[in-house]
This record gives C-alpha cells, sequence and structure tokens, in this order.
C-alpha cells in the first residue's frame, strides 16, 4: 500500500479534496489487501525458510498491545509442513536447529511467533493433525532483566535499583538498549548518553535490537514522561504499563531475507527482532499530555514501589513472588527393557502406536522456553552478612 502524501502548502480547499481522495484511497488498497491471502511462514533457528503454510486446517492467531499473545495452528498429518513440525528429535540428533519461527505477512503487518509446543493427534479413523502452539515475539522482550547496575558485573551491583526518566518510550526503549548490551557487547559507538539514537552501530550479533531514535525526536513528539525502575525487574513488568499510560505501542519485526534494511545503513542478522515504538497520540482513545501526567505517574509508580518495599522490611522496591516448579526424573525401572509392573509414587503406562485396542491417541512436545534465574544478596562479594 502506498503512504498518503499531502501537500499542506495547497490552498484549504484544495486539502479537503485531496485529502478525501487519499483517504478513499487507502481504503480500496487496504480492502483489496484483506481479501489476499495471508503468507505463513515456518523457519528454522539459522533462519531458512523450510515451509510456506497453505491449506492450513485452522489458523488461530492474535497479537495484544504491549503483552503477550500466543496462538495455534493445525495441519493434516500429510501437509509438508506436518513431518517437519513434529520431527523435531530427529532435527536434534542430526546437529540442526530445533527452535522454530512462524511469520505471518498480512495487509503491510508481520507478527511473528516462536513455536512452544507441537501437539499430534490421531483419531479412531487414523487422521493425524499436527497442532503448532504459539507464543508472539513479545515473549522474547519478558525474558529481559533490567538490571540495577547493567554496566557491572552480576556479582558488583553498587546500585540496587535501576532508573532512567525521560519521554516513556525513549526510557523504555533505552533501558532495554543497555540490557542487551550488557548482554551480547558492547558495539563500538563511543561514549554517548543517547545510544538509542546511534544508526551506524554494528548490531550484528543482537538477537534484538532497537529502531533507532533520538532523545529530541521523543521529546518532540509529546509523549508523557516516564520513570523505568527495576529492581530485577523484567523489561515487560518495568516498562509495559508505563507505554500504555504514553499512548505508545511496541512494534515488532523480525528482519528476513528479501526484507528492506529496518533503517537506513543498519548492521543487522537475518532473523533479527526489531523493536520500534510507535506514539499514538491523539488517534488514542485516551489524552495524553505531558508534564503534569507525566508527574502523576512518577508519584504512582513510586508509592507502588515503596509499598512493595515494605513488605521486605525495605525502602526500596523488593519484588517476591513464587513459581512452582514441575518435572520430575523418570524412575530407572521404567527405562529397563522387559520391566513389568510401575513405581506406586510415579503411575507410568505407555502404549506405543499402533498397539492393540488403541482407537485414538495424543503425543506432545515441548520445546525449551527461555528462562533465567537470578539468585543473589545484599552483600559485596567475600562478604557473609550475619544471621539474622
Amino acid at each position: 500500500m502506498t503512504a498518503p502524501v499531502l501537500d499542506f502548502t495547497a490552498p484549504l480547499a484544495d486539502q479537503l479534496a485531496e485529502g478525501s481522495r487519499l483517504i478513499d484511497q487507502f481504503q480500496r488498497e487496504l480492502d483489496q489487501a484483506r481479501l489476499d491471502e495471508p503468507l505463513i511462514r515456518a523457519w528454522n533457528g539459522v533462519p531458512e525458510l523450510q515451509h510456506i503454510i497453505r491449506y492450513d486446517d485452522s489458523v488461530d492467531l492474535s497479537e495484544i498491545e504491549n503483552d503477550v499473545a500466543g496462538g495455534k495452528i493445525v495441519v493434516d498429518g500429510d501437509h509438508p509442513a506436518a513431518s517437519w513440525l513434529w520431527k523435531i528429535k530427529n532435527r536434534l540428533d542430526a546437529g540442526e536447529t530445533i527452535d522454530i519461527f512462524i511469520t505471518v505477512d498480512y495487509v503491510g503487518l508481520r507478527p511473528s511467533y516462536r513455536v512452544n509446543d507441537v501437539v499430534m493427534d490421531v483419531d479412531d479413523l487414523g487422521n493425524v493433525k499436527i497442532t503448532v502452539l504459539l507464543e508472539h515475539d513479545y515473549g522474547q522482550l519478558t525474558s529481559r532483566t533490567l538490571w540495577p547496575t547493567p554496566t557491572t558485573p552480576a556479582g558488583f551491583q553498587p546500585f540496587k535499583i535501576w532508573l532512567l526518566g525521560g519521554p516513556a518510550h525513549w526510557a523504555a526503549a533505552t533501558s532495554l538498549w543497555i540490557n542487551l548490551a550488557r548482554a551480547h557487547g558492547y558495539p563500538n559507538i563511543g561514549w554517548t548518553s543517547d545510544p538509542v539514537s546511534i544508526t551506524d552501530a554494528d548490531y550484528r550479533n543482537w538477537p534484538i535490537v532497537i529502531k533507532p531514535f533520538s532523545y529530541k525526536e521523543a521529546e518532540a513528539l509529546g509523549v508523557t514522561d516516564g520513570l523505568v525502575d527495576s529492581r530485577m525487574k523484567n523489561w515487560h513488568e518495568a516498562c509495559a504499563a508505563m507505554l500504555n499510560d504514553a499512548n505508545v505501542t511496541t512494534v515488532l519485526r523480525r528482519y528476513l531475507p528479501g526484507d528492506e534494511l529496518p533503517w537506513p545503513g543498519a548492521k543487522v542478522s537475518y532473523g533479527t527482532l526489531v523493536v520500534a515504538f510507535e506514539y499514538q497520540g491523539d488517534m488514542a482513545d485516551d489524552v495524553t499530555g505531558g508534564l503534569a501526567e507525566g508527574i502523576g505517574q512518577l508519584i504512582r509508580i513510586f508509592l507502588n514501589s515503596v509499598v512493595e518495599g515494605f513488605g521486605g522490611n525495605s525502602p526500596l522496591p523488593v519484588e517476591t513472588g513464587e513459581e512452582l516448579l514441575t518435572g520430575q526424573p523418570v524412575p530407572p525401572a521404567y527405562q529397563e527393557p522387559g520391566k513389568i509392573g510401575s513405581v506406586p509414587t510415579r503411575p507410568y503406562v505407555f502404549f506405543p502406536a499402533g498397539s492393540p485396542g488403541i482407537q485414538k491417541f495424543k503425543a506432545q512436545v515441548t520445546l525449551a522456553r527461555g528462562r533465567r534465574f537470578t539468585a543473589g544478596g545484599h552483600s559485596m562479594p567475600g562478604v557473609v552478612s550475619p544471621p539474622s
């Protein structure tokens, strides 16, 4: 679709007429694009194109603004992509990558997803369905921790909380950038107080990059000021609410072979996830402002942080929570050929495909997810705190 262009130097009557024509033209092009079939592609972790998925049984995909969405794709067992999607162990044994990415090109957009689970269903007639369960690439941002002092080693964190203020999307982008640099190496850009604005940095070793924009550009848009505060929060926890308040949308797009560069002069590798921030401005539902709204948000963040901190007898924010750890090792008895019976603590039975009496069955393969466990205390390295 062509981008509408309006000549604001023309007389007002001509601007209105031309604007109406451009709106009609854009709507016609959009309606035509919606008639096209979505281009659904499956990639390995290199990335290399493996299959274009057509004639699928069903597709259910979603996107949520500034949050993790999901979806699923179901294909018949005789679909050309079905065997490749299911035979993950074969690829692992062959030394190939087992990661699977799905991209969907439709009406100029490209949501992308990582495959979390692959499920095979066989009914009583022997019909096979392969279902892939997906997580939107926004999930990659939920595993990115914002360190209190990201420029120092993990064992030495002199500042106990990360704070950065400014236009909301600039603060969020800069916080993400400096923690990406911590994990994947600082590009040779010299000293700068605005690293997100650098357009010629070498990001070819980064799996995630941020489309550059400067502090001055962010300020000129009139985006509400915000404050990123993190004591080992992930990026989503620290920034999503602030971006929603400021009417800023996080837009993700994977850079793939055949694409134009994400920005002029970009040095990125194929498969890189490019993060951009779009200010919705007056088109958004909520009316945003500047200083007053920003101060209100800062007060809310500070009060929430203090209240959280009181729960741990500390005036600073303390993240607390519980997470159930599941998955137990298989008892050795189940791995002995010819062994009959079951272990009472873990009853288990397995019927191979095609066993007599089996009418239908389901099998599921779950791929590894990105998870990060960080543990530590308040003392410097080598200093042991006395018991309380």
